[in-house]
């Protein structure tokens, strides 16, 4: 099953990843054709205490270990958003049934939901000590029976946000892919000792080391998200590609590279108001509906023939 999103931009999950923020954004009318809320789990968290952010040249880092209010809570605030465009439901947990509960309550409590976000690959849950991604994100038979028992309880588009901190990860890919996902995100944030040249000192945030995201990860998504189109069914999956998009040059790398949607996070972490960000995403895609008008849309995926 496919989303259905015009245009094929969304914001990355947990960046503005809040109704209130959707709904100013969506009424001015940015350039999402959908919205992805923040990680969902079940029970509350408070997350990590501050410092949970670190910016450096062309990178954020940030340890913030998934806070949010609990599923009751979502819920409550997702029945009274209003949007005109589609909500994608992100969706964290710390063993399958948990996933697969967040999911249950989300599919009886909020019926306007279109997909699911499940995210298999968060590293910041205790930096350098415990992750999502360690947990589900580098095993694919988790991965298998994860999806396989979200894919039983709901017909909507199923999303598998993987980890790029795995060498295996084309296989994570395809054992989603096998139980019924319908897209690939590629990717999650980066462990900072998987990045040549970056020197981070540790202890900088709490609970230690974080997620890298930001321009510095381009590069490297752009390889996952190449070797995971080369892999999968093209016709069954699709790929949304996240990670350091600030431009629509940045988006029609990643389209050249395989993906069909496109997840913002650079182009609007360091924008200061809601007129920023609806100004620059209806200019990036403005920009890259010219692009297409002036090449064949089978150069998606090209970088690999």
């Amino acid at each position: 099953m496919k989303l259905n999103l015009d245009p094929p931009i969304v914001n990355c999950s947990g960046i503005f990843s809040y109704p209130d923020v959707f709904e100013l954004l969506d009424r001015k009318g940015a350039a999402f054709g959908g919205y992805v809320t923040k990680s969902i789990g079940l029970e509350e968290r408070n997350g990590n205490k501050n410092p949970t952010v670190l910016e450096g040249e062309g990178f954020l880092m940030n340890s913030m270990a998934l806070p949010n209010p609990g599923i009751e809570a979502c819920i409550e605030e997702l029945n009274g958003i209003q949007l005109t465009k589609p909500l994608i439901a992100s969706v964290f947990g710390f063993s399958v049934p948990d996933y697969r509960e967040v999911v249950r309550h989300l599919e009886e409590g909020v019926k306007y939901i279109a997909a699911y976000e499940i995210n298999e690959s968060c590293p910041n849950i205790i930096p350098g000590e415990t992750s999502i991604s360690s947990r589900f994100g580098t095993d694919p038979r988790l991965t298998q029976e994860l999806i396989s028992s979200i894919r039983k309880i709901t017909g909507k588009p199923i999303i598998a946000k993987i980890t790029p901190n795995t060498e295996n990860y084309v296989e994570v890919a395809l054992a989603a892919e096998e139980a019924g996902a319908d897209y690939i995100g590629c990717s999650n944030t980066f462990d900072s000792t998987r990045l040549s040249g970056l020197s981070v000192e540790r202890d900088v945030l709490a609970g230690g080391l974080g997620g890298i995201s930001g321009p510095l990860i381009k590069k490297y998504n752009l390889q996952i998200v190449r070797h995971v189109h080369e892999a999968i069914d093209k016709e069954r999956t699709g790929i949304i590609a996240y990670g350091g998009i600030g431009s629509s040059r940045d988006i029609v790398e990643y389209y050249l590279h395989g993906a069909e949607i496109f997840g913002l996070g650079t182009c609007i972490a360091y924008r200061r108001t809601t007129d920023d960000i609806v100004r620059d995403t209806k200019m990036i895609w403005r920009e890259f509906q010219n692009y297409l008008q002036n090449n064949s849309r089978e150069l998606r995926g090209a970088v690999n023939v």
